[in-house]
């Protein structure tokens, strides 16, 4: 039940120390080589964002395609099971 209150009193502690430390931060951001390293994992943790997006949506692609495929296949027997049984019931019905 205290689990969002101490969360929330981490994450205002933590903003407040930036807060204090902006100075320090934007000295240490604004050195080259770490800029360049920070822009490098960005453009790869976006490459490979988008790598497996696409991954999943061919994944989800071919997973409905299969699921359309299996339906129409499980669909055609019952339909000739059923119009056996509706035979069978008419002539029960008859009772020759």
């Amino acid at each position: 039940m205290a689990l969002p209150f101490v969360a929330g009193l981490a994450v205002g502690a933590g903003v407040a120390l930036l807060f204090t430390k902006r100075e320090q931060i934007k000295q240490k951001l604004s050195n080259s080589e770490l800029s360049e390293n920070i822009q490098k994992g960005l453009s790869n943790s976006i490459n490979k964002g988008k790598e497996i997006s696409s991954n999943a949506l061919n994944y989800a692609k071919t997973s409905l395609a299969n699921a359309l495929n299996t339906e129409s296949k499980t669909e055609e027997p019952q339909a000739q099971k059923t119009q056996i049984t509706r035979k069978t019931t008419k002539i029960k019905d008859n009772k020759w």
